[in-house]
């Protein structure tokens, strides 16, 4: 049977006209196994998982602590947006000298038992470890043997051996990332010039002598076609590594690869100041530990073990970042700002300082003067501290290690973090809508013929308005007309249909953040004020 079907109809399903999003943020963690974890040295662990630690990397090893404190960051944010956690992890070189320190315990007088009942309070590598104390125990047994299995359950990558009230702390992995771990011992009392608790005398041996860290040739080339926006590792390992890698990516052709790493150290200010002066970075940040040397308070002020606090501040970066993510509990502008209690490209313009983490309380008085802290801003260094109620640790100014152009001229384009994550963003919202509002366009130097793909220079700036406009409303650049006519009018322009390329360049005003503020009063006597 014949069928008629006129009018032909065709129906074309097409896609919506939507903008592209930003890249999913990705955090590599790089850092030091043990023997008895699986993961191949040098390759790339993608996705990790927090109950994958134990089995990948060794429960108590250097990687393991820096990768726990990761997913206690996340914990602080409740949803099912995170940033991807990949890994790299390193064996101990062959020659590598582990780091080691002790609490010696000795009895004071006659005894050897104590006297009265009290409490042994210590913190290492910043976990508070507490000994009940009972009169009549055995100091180099009893007292001693406590105290190794309490620092034998906290989650530190140290084991400690009782021998005869000598407790030896002994770092789990090799090499030079123990050497700054802090031992503090509170509420001693000091007699002629030893410390005491009741009978019980107490002797503090700084951590040293680790030796011969992992080789990294090549450490990184596993990871490179993959984008990492923030990069994580112990300090000791160098800057270069982070520089090597990051720097070349800031700007690079038909793609966005930028990205950041986050270190800490620990050292005098005097020694710190000469680290600082010789990276110069956009692509790096490094906080700022104060090496103390006290007869029981020894390694950094901020408690907590460098590498690990560093990995709090990457998580706390990534999960800024992360689209939808619900950062609330991180960020205190959100009790202002509903927008700001979720993460993602607009958070890169809020302040970084002000952010709480997860690190241990810095000891009341301890820490950088204000004066060091500008010393060590101006130097390329970040700090975090107690904030003024002591009831928790947060981030002041994030800023990184670039410092001159070029040319060595004095240059703070790129002093703050958030500068940089600013533009970053920003790059990242344009070239992934130039590539899908361009992806198969004519070019001509004529008008635009209507039903046809086609751009010319009227077109692309109409274009580069709308990106401008969009990243206004999520608050990375001003938002206003003569904003708008300002980046307009310093577009610079070059339509080559020769080679069909388009050159442009212009001005691109930024949102900073509110760093300072100043209110002068002036005393007045009036009184007509009624």
């Amino acid at each position: 049977m014949s069928t008629a079907k006129n009018p032909i109809v065709t129906v074309n399903k097409l896609k919506a006209s939507l903008e592209a999003g930003l890249e999913a943020q990705k955090l590599l963690v790089i850092g030091q196994k043990l023997a008895t974890g699986t993961a191949t040295e040098k390759t790339l662990i993608t996705d990790v998982e927090e109950s994958q630690i134990s089995t990948l990397f060794g429960e108590r090893s250097a990687l393991g602590c820096a990768l726990r404190a990761v997913f206690e960051e996340y914990d602080e944010c409740s949803g099912v947006y995170f940033p991807r956690l990949d890994v790299i992890a390193l064996e101990d070189a062959d020659e590598a000298v582990k780091a080691s320190g002790s609490i010696t315990l000795s009895a004071s007088g006659a005894g050897t038992t104590v006297l009265v009942d009290c409490t042994l309070d210590v913190n290492i590598g910043g976990k508070d470890v507490s000994v009940a104390c009972t009169k009549d125990d055995e100091i180099l047994t009893t007292v001693a043997n406590a105290l190794a299995a309490a620092i034998n359950l906290a989650d530190l990558p140290i084991t400690a051996t009782n021998t005869d009230g000598a407790v030896a702390l002994e770092n789990n992995n090799g090499g030079t990332v123990g050497n700054n771990t802090t031992i503090k011992v509170s509420g001693l009392s000091k007699v002629s010039a030893s410390y005491f608790l009741s009978n019980i005398q107490v002797e503090v041996a700084e951590f040293a002598s680790g030796a011969t860290d992992p080789t990294l040739t090549s450490l990184l080339d596993v990871a490179a076609k993959i984008r990492y926006q923030t990069l994580n590792y112990p300090y000791e390992y160098g800057t270069d590594l982070a520089t090597d890698f990051l720097d070349s990516r800031f700007n690079v052709a038909n793609a966005i690869k930028d990205g950041v790493a986050i270190l800490k150290m620990t050292d005098a200010k005097a020694d710190i100041l000469v680290a600082l002066a010789l990276p110069n970075s956009q692509s790096l940040v490094i906080f700022c530990n104060k090496e103390t040397t006290d007869d029981n308070f020894v390694g950094g002020e901020d408690l907590e073990l460098d590498y690990v606090a560093s990995a709090r501040v990457s998580a706390i970066r990534a999960l800024r970042l992360t689209e939808n993510c619900n950062i609330v509990n991180i960020t205190p502008a959100a009790d202002n700002a509903p927008n700001d209690a979720f993460g993602g490209g607009h958070i890169a313009s809020l302040p970084y300082f002000n952010t709480p983490t997860n690190s241990p309380l810095q000891p009341e008085g301890e820490g950088w003067t204000g004066d060091e802290v500008t010393d060590l801003e101006t130097a390329g260094g970040s700090v975090m501290g107690n904030n003024v109620s002591g009831s928790g640790v947060i981030l002041a100014n994030v800023i990184t290690t670039y410092k001159t152009d070029a040319a060595g001229n004095s240059d703070t384009t790129w002093k703050y973090l958030n500068s940089v994550d600013v533009m970053s963003v920003s790059a990242e919202y344009i070239f992934t809508n130039a590539k899908l509002d361009f992806v198969q366009s004519r070019l001509t130097a004529g008008n635009i013929v209507r039903g046809y793909n086609m751009i010319n220079e009227r077109v692309f700036i109409a274009n580069l308005q709308e990106y401008y406009l969009a990243l206004a409303n999520i608050a990375l650049v001003p938002k206003s007309k003569a904003a708008l006519d300002f980046f307009t009018d310093s577009l610079s322009i070059v339509v080559n249909t020769v080679t069909g390329k388009i050159t442009s360049s212009a001005d691109f005003p930024i949102v900073v953040q509110l760093r300072q503020v100043i209110v002068n009063l002036k005393t007045n006597f009036s009184q007509s004020l009624v």
